[in-house]
């Protein structure tokens, strides 16, 4: 079989307008104040580039005023500390570090509590109704809603919209014609975003991302979502190395005694884009269809960022799966695609560099393929396979 590995990573978005890690450091590296919007559906972003509505919409309510205070402050303290800003990614792991520190954060929520009350002195003169924007200032800190707004307003940098791929679309032609070639083509992606699934939606190509509705356990409206089983048998198979700004966790919980959920150690993984189903998603019994657990307690997306990747992957079973095909069809694979990938990713590296009998087309403007292969074809465009 001709078959194609292909490895995806921010520079093939970029051509679609999404942004390149040099774009989310400037987005979190500035002043973070009354940056940030809450939407009534409890999703956080920036607001940045918003439109009128949706910006009074995500200002009402108060959480979003001291956030941007506390992420403000968040960040000041990283420059405090380590001063190098050239790769977020380190600054996010900087951030998960000091998740388990409580009074590194009640120290960033007094801080940002005084900058906002010097900022704002009537939140403190007028009682009503100004001074309940002090209020998540004045309580213990709630690190996992911080967890939770990092994922948001990653999410919606990285968000496509329709427009965005049919003014696009033609950047991705050469592309997607060069991949129909092939009897099989595995593509490992480290973008979370949709781009490559709505441009194959969009041309009417099918294409697998190991997820089915067999023997699925997450419902919604008597109806099985896709999970993740690791099925992939298209022509076209994308795996999500990083995860997916539709991936969500169902954590199994039990509720024996009627009043509490208790968690336990089992998870699975389902993927929507639709509200209603994230928030209202039920775990079943396969078999009998039965509702064992009402509600899912975490709807955040899910994709992971920072310089620990390693170790998350190794400790999750749908990165930790996902990592294994890769290494699998790198080991046996003839003929490798590279596209916008800037070979940060030791992980990944490592892989690469067990194969020096490999061809390579490298396609980068900026990085030349850095390790040994067979064969090497450098270009610095897509439109040039």
């Amino acid at each position: 079989m001709n078959n194609l590995v292909v490895i995806l990573g921010a520079g093939f978005s970029f051509p679609a307008g999404l942004p390149l890690a040099n774009d989310i450091k400037k987005r979190f590296n500035r002043v973070q104040k009354e940056k940030l919007l809450l939407a009534s559906s409890s999703e956080w972003m920036w607001a940045d580039d918003k439109d009128d509505t949706t910006k009074h919409n995500g200002s009402l309510g108060f959480d979003h005023l001291a956030y941007s205070y506390i992420l403000n402050e968040i960040v000041k303290a990283y420059n405090d500390d380590v001063d190098d800003f050239d790769n977020y990614e380190v600054f996010f792991s900087y951030v998960l570090d000091k998740f388990s520190d409580l009074d590194w954060f009640k120290e960033i929520y007094a801080k940002a509590k005084n900058e906002l009350i010097k900022d704002k002195p009537y939140l403190v003169s007028e009682p009503l109704p100004h001074s309940d924007y002090l209020v998540p200032l004045t309580q213990e800190p709630y690190i996992k809603k911080i967890q939770d707004i990092f994922n948001y307003l990653i999410g919606d940098m990285l968000f496509v919209s329709n427009a965005t791929v049919d003014n696009s679309i033609s950047e991705y032609t050469k592309f997607i014609d060069y991949i129909q070639t092939f009897d099989r083509v595995d593509i490992f992606t480290l973008n979370h975003d949709l781009l490559l699934e709505k441009i194959l939606s969009k041309k009417g190509i099918s294409f697998c991302r190991g997820f089915s509705i067999d023997n699925s356990d997450v419902y919604y409206e008597n109806n099985p979502l896709p999970i993740f089983n690791n099925h992939f048998t298209d022509k076209i198979n994308i795996h999500k190395l990083h995860g997916s700004t539709d991936f969500f966790k169902f954590q199994h919980f039990n509720n024996d005694s009627g009043l509490f959920w208790s968690p336990t150690e089992k998870y699975n993984y389902f993927v929507t884009q639709n509200y209603n189903t994230k928030h209202y998603a039920v775990r079943v019994n396969p078999i009998t269809k039965k509702v064992e657990q009402d509600m899912n307690f975490d709807i955040i997306p899910k994709f992971i960022t920072g310089t620990k990747k390693t170790s998350i992957i190794s400790n999750d079973i749908m990165y930790s799966q996902l990592f294994k095909n890769f290494e699998n069809a790198i080991n046996v694979a003839s003929q490798l695609l590279i596209s916008g990938y800037s070979y940060g990713d030791e992980h990944i590296n490592n892989e690469l560099k067990k194969r020096d009998d490999i061809k390579i087309i490298n396609q980068n403007p900026y990085n030349p393929y850095p390790f040994k292969c067979s064969e090497l074809n450098e270009i610095k465009s897509l439109e040039d396979l």
